[in-house]
């Protein structure tokens, strides 16, 4: 598998856009708020919902280190502790969690922020991500650089 990080992505997150750097409003004071692990816990609980439906859709994989191996379809509720495993401790440290969607390999990622990217995307699946994340009060967005 290559570098995924190289590919466009587009991000599942509680804010409909990007923030602009010079945009005067208060995003790392509520960014903190946020990220403390009982509200950070309630917002991964709505990644794991998403990740849960789309396996319903299509195979999932999922991997602590993509270098080591993936595992493969992982029951729902591996799937769901998984997720919640990475939600930023106290302290701001997480675990990653890489989510691979068959066949296409596009790549989710979690990293202990406010949001799950989601790399190397068809148009359907960007498609059926945008309406999971709606139903779970997301939102689903490109950077302009990726449109």
């Amino acid at each position: 598998m290559d570098d995924f990080t190289e590919r466009p992505y587009c991000v599942v997150d509680i804010l409909p856009r990007q923030v602009p750097t010079d945009s005067g409003g208060q995003y790392f004071a509520v960014e903190r708020w946020l990220l403390a692990p009982e509200r950070a816990a309630d917002i991964y609980r709505r990644f794991a919902a998403i990740l849960l439906k789309l396996s319903c859709y299509c195979e999932l994989q999922v991997s602590r280190d993509p270098e080591a191996g993936w595992m493969s379809a992982p029951e729902p509720e591996t799937l769901d502790r998984l997720v919640n495993e990475s939600v930023p401790d106290k302290n701001g440290a997480a675990e990653y969690l890489y989510i691979r969607v068959c066949p296409e390999e596009a790549v989710f990622m979690l990293s202990g922020d406010l949001c799950m990217t989601l790399y190397g995307a068809s148009d359907a699946l960007k498609e059926l991500t945008g309406q999971l994340a709606s139903a779970e009060g997301l939102f689903f967005w490109s950077p302009p650089e990726n449109v």
